[in-house]
């Protein structure tokens, strides 16, 4: 598999006192009927966390922190970060390393992003969806989970009383 996902650009492309860093994609990937499902915000979520990649030097995935402050700025309403995050992660983009809870934000691990210290590396779980009828029911079970969950939510605010 020779082609490493994030690198530097050779020296003669690089400016002097810096190297640019780049996240690539993999033709294969962009091709497949996982990337082909993924809806725009989910999108939106992976540029965010590249980005943060790349401000990390390439060298700490699966330790990105990214508040939902951050999703919002790149174009993603609140309500629809949390959406686009598990749907990424369904298809096989993204691994949620820690889930936040109040004021602690998650930890993000692109699944098809090569850091530069090698660890982790790739995983590429978006290869697990050969047809794009896999890659759109992973996508239906991800919004019947979540609406499950608002049910559950509201059902417990209904008979919890306020003091």
């Amino acid at each position: 598999m020779g082609l490493d996902h994030a690198r530097t650009v050779p020296p003669a492309a690089t400016p002097p006192g810096g190297k640019h860093l780049y996240v690539s994609h993999l033709l294969v990937m962009r091709e497949a009927p996982a990337w082909r499902c993924l809806p725009d915000n989910a999108r939106r979520v992976l540029d965010r966390l590249e980005v943060e990649h790349l401000r990390r030097r390439g060298r700490q995935n699966g330790q990105l922190l990214c508040p939902y402050g951050d999703f919002q700025e790149w174009g993603l309403r609140r309500a629809s970060v949390r959406l686009a995050i598990e749907q990424a992660a369904a298809l096989g983009f993204l691994e949620v390393t820690r889930r936040g809870f109040k004021a602690v934000p998650s930890l993000y691990r692109l699944t098809y992003v090569r850091s530069l210290n090698d660890k982790p590396p790739p995983t590429d779980e978006w290869r697990a969806f050969h047809t794009i009828a896999d890659a759109k029911r992973a996508l239906t079970r991800v919004e019947a989970e979540l609406d499950k969950e608002r049910e559950l939510r509201k059902a417990r605010k209904a008979i919890s009383p306020r003091a």
